[in-house]
């Protein structure tokens, strides 16, 4: 994931989005890879998080910026929670044990759910998960990236499904030791 940070074509994907954010972008960073992972994904235009699935509940380890504006919830109160306080009374069971199914067998999952920000107004959430393996196999996060689908455009769709198809799906195991069973890690904050 280190060497993707500084390769032209994470560069060139960026200047798309933004447009001119070189400067914002950690080429490389100290510490272990979610922190790498959540000081690189901070400024995507698209919700990010991680959640580390060796804690019971499959906890949030990180979330970005962007997941703020889109939800309501700040960081603080994320981190350290399944992403259950996101669903509501109208949140679909089928898409619900689709997900399950998929966080499970580490399987990657894409559907659009009804979820809802803090405020309590609903959003239908395209929501994509995949599973993130360290270099020795372990099954260690899932990463799940949101976006409201009612207000996509056709090239903001295409953005999300290029970013998608980007991001890690495993990382080298030395870049994030394994903590004793019940320990929460959590990104430092800049």
């Amino acid at each position: 994931f280190a060497s993707f940070l500084q390769s032209p074509r994470c560069l060139r994907l960026l200047e798309q989005l933004h447009g001119g954010i070189e400067n914002h972008v950690p080429r490389v960073l100290p510490g272990s890879w979610v922190e790498m992972f959540a000081a690189a994904t901070e400024k995507l235009p698209y919700a990010l998080i991680a959640a580390d699935m060796h804690n019971p509940g499959a906890k949030l380890v990180c979330v970005n910026a962007e997941f703020e504006k889109l939800t309501g919830w700040a960081k603080a109160d994320a981190i350290g929670q399944n992403c259950r306080f996101l669903q509501g009374e109208g949140t679909e069971q089928e898409a619900i044990a689709q997900l399950v199914e998929g966080l499970r067998s580490a399987t990657g999952v894409q559907l659009e759910m009804t979820n809802y920000r803090k405020d309590e107004r609903s959003f239908r959430n395209l929501l994509s998960t995949w599973p993130v393996h360290d270099s020795d196999g372990v099954y260690r996060y899932s990463i799940g990236m949101l976006a409201d689908a009612s207000i996509l455009s056709t090239a903001q769709r295409e953005g999300y499904d290029r970013v998608c198809r980007m991001l890690p799906r495993s990382f080298d195991a030395s870049l994030q030791p394994r903590p004793w069973p019940g320990e929460i890690t959590t990104p430092s904050e800049p």
